[in-house]
């Protein structure tokens, strides 16, 4: 089985549109964030490192991608 390449490697072998799945995640955390300040909680600062990790690999939201 072949694999997107670089950035979503591996994960293409489980989803059939690694893209939209990266973006639905990233949307998801956008939503959840104001929530769970990064610098005042353990859970914030977690969503904040997985964002960082998403944003470098290209997710974003619905209207950036128009």
């Amino acid at each position: 089985m072949s694999f997107h390449p670089h950035p979503y490697g591996e994960i293409s072998a489980q989803i059939e549109d690694p893209v939209e799945f990266i973006n639905s995640l990233y949307r998801r955390l956008l939503d959840d964030r104001p929530y769970f300040p990064g610098d005042t909680n353990y859970t914030g600062a977690c969503i904040d490192c997985v964002l960082e990790q998403l944003e470098a690999m290209g997710a974003c939201t619905s209207f950036e991608e128009e």
